[in-house]
């Protein structure tokens, strides 16, 4: 049960910041009616709220998993505990005027204990996979539609159909 999560999301379409539809099968509607968890929009006026999340997974994108490979699941949860602690504790945000991420979290939060930097990594695939007695293991990887082979694209002049008067 959800009942004490917030999810709280931007004012965009794909979350019905829009309303303008009959019927909404979305995470919103999900989120509420079938968690019975609350969904709050960023709050107005606020429109860089959601930028800290975006920006950092861009750059966990960029400067983790577009450079580092891995072998098996325990390589890639061992690699992923030593960039969040690398990313937490030592790596300098320049936009944030060069501090780090944990300095600006306990000068913000001076009531956080320190051990909270040191939590682990965890597999909320695995566990949801645990909860609904799914396969213990994944297939892997994101839904990702097969690119055609270059001879299953019929060539621009066939695809295009111009005519002249």
């Amino acid at each position: 049960m959800l009942a004490k999560v917030i999810i709280q999301t931007d004012n965009g379409s794909e979350f019905g910041g829009d309303k303008r539809r009959k019927v909404d099968y979305g995470i919103t509607s999900t989120t509420q009616e079938k968690y019975k968890a609350e969904h709050r929009y960023i709050p107005p006026e606020c429109c860089n709220a959601n930028a800290n999340v975006e920006s950092v997974h861009a750059t966990i994108e960029q400067e983790f998993f577009d450079l580092e490979t891995f072998n098996e699941h325990q390589d890639f949860m061992l690699k992923t505990q030593a960039y969040q602690y690398f990313y937490s504790m030592v790596r300098s945000n320049f936009s944030k005027k060069g501090k780090t991420s944990s300095q600006i979290l306990f000068e913000d939060r001076k009531e956080i204990d320190p051990e909270f930097l040191f939590c682990p990594v965890i597999d909320l695939d695995a566990k949801f996979r645990e909860k609904f007695g799914l396969e213990k293991t994944s297939k892997g990887g994101q839904h990702v539609p097969k690119c055609p082979r270059r001879t299953e694209i019929p060539p621009f002049s066939t695809r295009l159909k111009v005519s002249f008067p």
